[in-house]
């Protein structure tokens, strides 16, 4: 499709007309201006128009979080890593931890790692280790007590794997700006420690709010890309 076309289908979607914005988004995808891995992502994420083309072309599938990653700019993951983690660090702050377990080192920690710039030092380190010592004796303190009285601590347990899952991601954002195979691998990592410890719903939920809609905006660092190949054609998922 030309790029007049192309810029009617989007007036059009600013106007409001219906199927415009799939169109849009197809004619993009037509021209290699739109990676159908990004499409992809931005379906499992809930978007309407981004579900239909991806159907369209078979199931949506859920891959894995390296993918993910792959699709998005540095500063995309750093908001995908940021979103995950808040979200890990509210399930552990919603438990009542008690006078001996950190509340809010965690998420500390977490906005600190949040601050770092590209090849700064982490400023979140100290906060880091502090709320990684915290969390070693409260795993100690919860097996004592499962042990010595037999209670069902499943929820704190579940609480204390969100903190870890948090920390994780923490981690990672000191290396969000990465895109080296070490880096990426670090990234996915963190997102699957919070996919287990908080679950589908939650952690899609979190990078929508995150990603959603400037996932499919046109954008300088992936709007002139083209598909491997020449080809004018979006690769298959």
């Amino acid at each position: 499709m030309s790029d007049p076309n192309l810029q009617a289908w989007r007036r059009r979607a600013v106007g409001g007309e219906p199927e415009a914005r799939r169109q849009a988004l197809a004619a993009r995808l037509r021209a290699g201006r739109l990676s159908f891995a990004r499409l992809l992502l931005a379906a499992k994420l809930g978007d309407p128009d981004a579900r239909a083309l991806a159907a369209a072309r078979g199931p949506l599938g859920e891959g894995g979080w390296r993918r993910t990653l792959e699709s998005l700019s540095p500063d995309e993951r750093g908001a995908a890593l940021l979103a995950a983690g808040r979200r890990a660090a509210t399930a552990w702050e919603d438990w009542e931890a008690g006078e001996h377990l950190p509340r809010g080192v965690v998420r500390e920690a977490l906005e600190a790692a949040a601050r770092s710039g590209a090849g700064e030092e982490f400023v979140g380190a100290g906060l880091l280790e502090t709320a990684e010592r915290g969390l070693d004796e409260a795993g100690r303190l919860l097996a004592s007590l499962e042990a010595e009285h037999g209670l069902d601590l499943s929820r704190a347990w579940r609480s204390h794997r969100a903190a870890l899952a948090a920390l994780g991601c923490a981690r990672a954002l000191d290396r969000a700006r990465g895109g080296s195979a070490p880096a990426l691998r670090a990234q996915a990592a963190a997102l699957e420690e919070v996919h287990t410890a908080c679950g589908t719903g939650a952690l899609r939920a979190a990078l929508a709010a995150a990603l959603l809609p400037e996932l499919l905006e046109p954008a300088p660092a992936h709007e002139g890309l083209r598909p491997a190949g020449g080809s004018s054609d979006p690769p298959g998922p």
